[in-house]
C-alpha cells in the first residue's frame, strides 16, 4: 500500500492542471505515467535509486517529475 504525503497530493494536482492548461489532455498523459511509476513502485520497491536515509527516487521518463518514496517497517 502506497501513502502519501499532503504536500505530495498537492503537487500532483498542481503538475496535473499546469499540463492539463498547457495541452488538451496532457494533465491525463502525466497522470497516468504517474500512475504506472507507482504501481512500479509498489511491486519493486527496492528497485529504484537509493538516496539518504533509506528513501528511493524514480523520475518520470516523459515529465520532469521525481516520485521519492521509502518503505516503512
Amino acid at each position: 500500500m502506497l501513502l502519501f504525503r499532503q504536500l505530495a497530493i498537492n503537487d500532483i494536482g498542481e503538475a496535473f492542471h499546469w499540463y492539463e492548461n498547457h495541452k488538451k489532455n496532457l494533465g491525463e498523459e502525466f497522470l497516468e505515467e504517474l500512475r504506472r511509476a507507482l504501481l512500479s513502485i509498489e511491486k519493486f520497491p527496492k528497485a529504484f535509486q537509493q538516496r539518504e536515509s533509506g528513501y528511493r527516487s524514480l523520475f518520470l521518463k516523459r515529465f520532469p517529475f521525481e516520485v521519492i518514496s521509502r518503505e516503512l517497517d
